[in-house]
């Protein structure tokens, strides 16, 4: 099929995009990140997750769930009271994968798949 998809992403959703933009390059018109993580062809895939989580104050983690990817993970709260937590558990939802584990073994994007792709 001669037909293109344009990809979107939003957040830490550029990693997946930037995979996918990797993997099936020709597949793919347009690759659109809007207040997204954007990785580039000379560091490693972790790097922009690496760099984000050394800038981001704590209080911008609160209430986030960290799971390993294929994991039971373990959840971040701090300098909250019992019932804080009690209640954050109540209400948290899902955030996405940051897989960092398996990003850091990943080969860098190469110039000649993911570099091919025109970004927006």
């Amino acid at each position: 099929c001669e037909e293109k998809v344009v990809l979107f992403s939003q957040s830490t959703g550029g990693l997946s995009v930037a995979i996918a933009m990797d993997t099936f390059p020709h597949k793919i018109s347009v690759a659109v990140f809007v207040a997204a993580f954007m990785p580039d062809t000379k560091n490693s895939p972790a790097y922009v997750v690496d760099k984000f989580s050394q800038s981001a104050p704590p209080k911008a983690w609160l209430g986030t769930e960290f799971v390993s990817y294929g994991k039971e993970g373990v959840s971040m709260y701090t300098s909250s009271s019992k019932e804080d937590i009690e209640l954050t558990f109540l209400l948290k939802r899902p955030a996405g994968s940051l897989f960092i584990t398996e990003l850091a073994r990943r080969e860098h994007f190469s110039e000649e798949r993911y570099g091919s792709v025109p970004r927006a």
